[in-house]
């Protein structure tokens, strides 16, 4: 079951959210979106490029006539930018997924009751029995020591 469990959760939960193309009309303010820029304009913001598609994730600021502004985002810095729309070749909108979110809650919850049930499993309103070896039964399975010297 546990070995059943840990793929199904990662293949389901790669992703809690999806994306979607748009129209950067559609866009409300702060919406999380991810692009796809001409050369000229990716050459000048490379630092934000994920992944080996190409696409930069940013957040959506605003729109003024020809151009857009963008927070372009990665996790460690951000930095807002002016786009001009035609340099925009492709936007997606990040929705959440709601499904996913449940699948993947679901069998986190699924393995640790599984894991929990194996782990403990046992009677708890029995005594000890006087005829088994009562050595210590929780020896950690690994160990190690820090060298010292006085």
């Amino acid at each position: 079951m546990v070995s059943f469990a840990l793929p199904a959760v990662l293949a389901f939960g790669t992703g809690c959210a999806t994306y979607h193309e748009t129209r950067i009309q559609d866009l409300p303010p702060q919406q999380r979106v991810r692009l796809r820029l001409a050369p000229e304009e990716l050459a000048r913001n490379v630092a934000f490029v994920s992944g080996q598609e190409g696409l930069v994730n940013a957040r959506f600021v605003g729109l003024a006539g020809d151009s857009a502004t963008f927070l372009l985002t990665t996790p460690t810095s951000h930095r807002q930018v002016n786009l001009a729309l035609g340099s925009i070749l492709f936007l997606e909108r990040k929705e959440a997924s709601h499904g996913r979110s449940i699948l993947l809650s679901a069998g986190l919850v699924g393995v640790v009751a599984t894991l929990a049930y194996l782990g403990f499993e046992g009677d708890t309103n029995t005594g000890p029995n006087p005829d088994e070896d009562l050595t210590d039964q929780f020896t950690p399975g690994l160990s190690f020591s820090i060298p010292f010297k006085w």
